[in-house]
């Protein structure tokens, strides 16, 4: 499913962030280059993107915190 982030209304990015929490991997734009996302929670999804990058499981990835409660 492609999504085009600034066209989203919110039932589609809840929609988005459902997805995301269920293991789904997604790529979007920052200010200088693009991201590969999913939830940090999911480690099936987690190994996915480390599988994709070919990176080593040494090197760690950035998590991304909205809010902290």
């Amino acid at each position: 499913m492609k999504y085009i982030l600034s066209n989203l209304s919110k039932a589609a990015l809840d929609k988005l962030g459902q997805q995301l929490k269920n293991g789904s991997i997604a790529v979007i734009p920052t200010d200088t280059q693009y991201g590969i996302v999913t939830s940090a929670f999911n480690q099936q999804s987690v190994e996915k993107i480390y599988q994709l990058r070919k990176r080593s499981t040494d090197k760690p990835l950035i998590v991304l915190i909205h809010t902290i409660q």
